[in-house]
């Protein structure tokens, strides 16, 4: 019956969200303009930056999204190209119109810390709910959220949204869920990277 249940939840938030979906052509120009503006400014490998940037101008001048009307589609059309110049699994433009939607929203629940980086509260049941938007937190801001949060049943991380962050605080979150001496992250940086200079 659960499954029954969350099946036609799916059906009828999906619908919902299909009012949402359409796009003009305007709204296409408008959200290239921007990736292509902050992908000259902003992204770490200039060159390949630049050049992602042309393509999807280029693309959105021959018509090659013109017969693209859902947004969802769009991202992940935008996402391709960008991806065809340089493989950067980390880069993507996502439509998310459920993230709009206000956390306050979740009734019956008691916001019990927040920070900028760092939400918790307690929901129905006694279940604690901590969303993350950043491993860039203060080690005290995470601890007095754990703390709040020991005596629940269970618990929800989210990081839907997290844009990343320190490999440090990561390994320090993880630290309150596994047993020492863990081996659970590694990280590569290739020469490539290495030389870029900032």
């Amino acid at each position: 019956m659960q499954r029954f249940s969350l099946i036609i939840v799916n059906i009828l938030l999906a619908n919902l969200l299909l009012g949402q979906d359409l796009m003009t052509k305007r709204e296409q120009k408008q959200t290239i303009d921007k990736v292509s503006k902050l992908l000259t400014k902003h992204y770490i490998l200039s060159d390949e930056g630049n050049e992602m940037s042309k393509v999807v101008q280029t693309n959105l001048e021959n018509g090659k999204y013109d017969t693209i009307s859902s947004k969802f589609t769009f991202s992940e059309q935008l996402t391709s190209d960008m991806r065809s110049i340089f493989p950067d699994k980390h880069l993507a433009l996502v439509y998310k119109p459920w993230a709009q939607m206000k956390r306050d929203s979740i009734k019956n629940t008691q916001v019990i810390s927040k920070t900028q980086i760092l939400e918790s509260r307690i929901l129905q049941d006694n279940i604690g709910y901590l969303v993350i938007t950043s491993f860039t937190f203060k080690l005290s801001d995470w601890d007095r959220a754990m703390s709040k949060l020991s005596k629940c049943d269970a618990l929800i991380i989210d990081v839907r949204n997290n844009g990343g962050g320190s490999g440090h605080l990561e390994n320090y979150a993880i630290s309150y869920f596994l047993q020492g001496g863990l081996h659970y992250s590694t990280t590569y940086i290739t020469e490539r990277v290495r030389n870029i200079k900032v």
